[in-house]
This record gives C-alpha cells, sequence and structure tokens, in this order.
C-alpha cells in the first residue's frame, strides 16, 4: 500500500487542494491541504517527514504561470528569496524569477528548478537570466541558496537516497533533451520533461512531446504526441521504451512509480483528469481512480 499525494479540483475548477488517497482503495480520501480563498494548491511532494505544494491565484497552472506560484512547505508559505541586494554603487538585486519543480532531500534540504534573475532597481531585467537547479534549505533563505549543477539542468527529482535526476536541456531543440538519472545521460526521442527514478533505483521514466504527423513544429498541447518512457539505468539505451506510446490529442502528464514496475501518471479523459496505470515495460493499461473527481497530479510517497 502506497500513500498517494493528490493535487484535486474543488470549488469549479480553478481550485485544487491536496488529498491523500491510498493504493488499495484509492476513490476514498483524506483532505490535507485547503488553499486560501482565491487561490489553488498545486503540485504536491512529499518525501522524509516533510510535505511541499505550491500556491497560486486560482484558476493558474504551475507549469504555465510560475512567476506566480509561492512553495507551501509544510504548511508555511515562503517567499522567492533574494539572492543577493543591491550594494554600494550596485544597483541590481538578484532574485529568483519563475520557480518550480521542488523536489525533497533526506537531510531536510530542498532542490528547486528555478531562473536566477537579475534586475536593476529591482524591476528592470538585466545581463542573463538562466535557469538551474538551486539548493535551499525548508525556509528557502538566501543564507541557505547554492545552485547545483550548470545552467539548463533542470526539472529535478530525488530517489530515497537522494540522488538527483534532471533534464539537460542546453540544447533546447526536440531530440536534443538528455534525461541524468544518477549520472547517467540517456538519449530522448523529444522534448523531455519530469523524469524521476523507480524506488529501487534501478529504472527511470519520463514524458516526451513530440510533433504530431504532418505537423510542423510543437504549436500547443493539443498538437503534439505525448508519451512516457522509461529505461534500465544499468543498460539505459538499448531499454529505453514508450510504456506509454504517444497518442495525438491524448493529454497524459506527470509520471511517477506506484510500484518499481508500474508507474502512475495523469490522464485528461471526459473532461477530468484522472489516475492511470501502466507497466514499466507498456502493455495493458489500467484507471486507478473512477470519474467522481479530477486529479492533476498525484505523488506516491515511498519515504
Amino acid at each position: 500500500m502506497v500513500d498517494i499525494y493528490c493535487q484535486t479540483d474543488f470549488d469549479g475548477d480553478t481550485r485544487a487542494r491536496i488529498e491523500v488517497i491510498s493504493s488499495d482503495t484509492p476513490n476514498t480520501s483524506e483532505v490535507v491541504a485547503t488553499p486560501p480563498s482565491g487561490k489553488t494548491y498545486q503540485y504536491p511532494v512529499a518525501a522524509h517527514g516533510n510535505f511541499l505544494c505550491y500556491e497560486l491565484p486560482a484558476g493558474e497552472n504551475v507549469n504555465v504561470h510560475a512567476a506566480n506560484a509561492n512553495v507551501v512547505v509544510n504548511g508555511t508559505k515562503r517567499l522567492r528569496p533574494v539572492i543577493a541586494p543591491p550594494r554600494f554603487l550596485d544597483f541590481t538585486t538578484t532574485t529568483w524569477g519563475p520557480a518550480g519543480h521542488a523536489t525533497i532531500l533526506p537531510n531536510d534540504k530542498l532542490v528547486h528548478h528555478a531562473r536566477i534573475e537579475k534586475r536593476l532597481f529591482n524591476v528592470i531585467p538585466f545581463g542573463a537570466q538562466e535557469w538551474h537547479m538551486v539548493e535551499t534549505d525548508l525556509t528557502l533563505s538566501a543564507a541557505s541558496h547554492r545552485v547545483v549543477g550548470v545552467k539548463d539542468h533542470v526539472e529535478p527529482s530525488a530517489d530515497p537516497t537522494g540522488r538527483l535526476t534532471y533534464i539537460n536541456k542546453a540544447d533546447d531543440r526536440a531530440s536534443y533533451h538528455k534525461v541524468v538519472a544518477n549520472g547517467v545521460t540517456i538519449a530522448t526521442p523529444g522534448l523531455a520533461f519530469d523524469p524521476v527514478v523507480s524506488p529501487n533505483g534501478l529504472y527511470v521514466a519520463w514524458l516526451v512531446l513530440e510533433a504530431a504527423a504532418g505537423s510542423t513544429g510543437l504549436q500547443n498541447i493539443f498538437n503534439v504526441n505525448w508519451a512516457l518512457y522509461t529505461a534500465t539505468l544499468s543498460d539505459p539505451n538499448s531499454t529505453r521504451v514508450a510504456a506509454v506510446p504517444a497518442v495525438t490529442w491524448d493529454l497524459i502528464t506527470h509520471p511517477f512509480w506506484l510500484d518499481d514496475d508500474t508507474l502512475l501518471f495523469s490522464k485528461y479523459s471526459w473532461w477530468k483528469w484522472r489516475l492511470r496505470t501502466a507497466p514499466r515495460t507498456g502493455g495493458t493499461q489500467a484507471w486507478l481512480t473512477d470519474t467522481s473527481k479530477s486529479i492533476g497530479m498525484a505523488y506516491p510517497a515511498h519515504t
């Protein structure tokens, strides 16, 4: 049995709260976090005794409106850190712009996907705006701020021991993204997102977006093929497989591991997001949840 933290719509379809379901009884839930009036909670993560999600204005999405998202850690909202305030004869401020994809490490640290920005007089963009992985403590204090890796290594997730998996998007053309899992680099057939290693550390899964047949490019979310790929880390490029093959107009997102051989992901069906499972190497898929709720993302808490 695994507890699964779910981003569940309520109060119409513009707000979501966080509920916990069990893999054994997925259609029975307990509410664990409800956003303030006019807000929505999204992207729950729970590990090592800590819990986080993102707070945004109602109707917004953490992937599209990341600049408006604040992380909520163990029930307390945290603001973006000011890394370097203005100094004498230096009128620039270094801070975070859009941020998301936080993952929890076993030492009460977080690793975020964040754009580090310089602003003149704290308003006007100044110089390079770079995406990085950034480590902080649970309070997001500036003193704890530490860049992890290099520019354009993004979308981190941590395995139970704290080892990071991420996307190398230094070359942002489709088919040039790389998945890096526990130090192993894996070629991917399209734009790659949301990489995550299995609980036993042997496999990795990720989301791939490719242009639909006959299309001239990645134009919008409905004009792409969405697929979930997996690979064995000991021999990744020969074991890479589409566990959930691409289907145009079929929206899927946020792969996670229900167990070492089963993927859990969200799929849009009949105007609702529902949880679905698939074998690691492909095969028969199944709905985990019924149509009573719309669940946009779910995080199995293995630690």
